[in-house]
């Protein structure tokens, strides 16, 4: 499956954000193949990608993060509002965050920025007393109205790419 995530019609010109970058392994696959800009973001580099400018607060042990993780004792990360880097079009957004990606797809989603994201790689988590499989359903009815799933290994990673039809309108926030 790992050569599938590199896979891309991408050119120099084009910008790729990592979102939940960690160790920024992916995103420099991704440059050296293409040259492409990639732009990272990760809680442990105290920039998180989120819904707005300020703190956010997560759980995690061995340097992985979660939103939703109770049980191990919180931290207190930078967060930044992602919306601002999708106001003009993106070839390609990975994001593996930890479950955090049920709250930031629908916040790119209801500002209408969906448009502007050609490609969208996305590694969708189980969470432990979580309905993973509704708010999943829930977001991919969403996505299905301006991409199309081009290829899925259920809760590992999967790949959604702008409809033809889809207007390419750059929405500003």
């Amino acid at each position: 499956m790992e050569p599938i995530r590199y896979a891309y019609d991408l050119l120099p010109e084009d910008i790729v954000l990592d979102i939940g970058s960690y160790r920024r392994e992916w995103g420099k696959e991704i440059n050296n193949r293409y040259g492409c800009y990639v732009e990272y973001f990760d809680a442990l580099d105290n920039r998180a990608a989120g819904t707005e400018n300020g703190k956010i607060q997560m759980g995690g042990l061995y340097y992985y993060t979660s939103f939703f993780d109770t049980k191990t004792p919180q931290q207190t990360f930078d967060m930044v509002d992602i919306a601002p880097f999708i106001e003009r079009e993106i070839a390609l957004v990975k994001i593996n965050i930890e479950g955090f990606e049920y709250v930031l797809l629908p916040y790119i989603i209801e500002k209408g920025l969906m448009n502007n994201i050609i490609d969208l790689q996305v590694q969708f988590h189980l969470i432990e007393g979580k309905d993973c499989d509704k708010m999943y359903e829930e977001i991919v009815a969403r996505l299905r109205e301006t991409h199309e799933l081009t290829w899925r290994y259920p809760f590992c990673w999967e790949n959604w790419k702008r409809k033809k039809e889809a207007n390419k309108i750059f929405y500003s926030v």
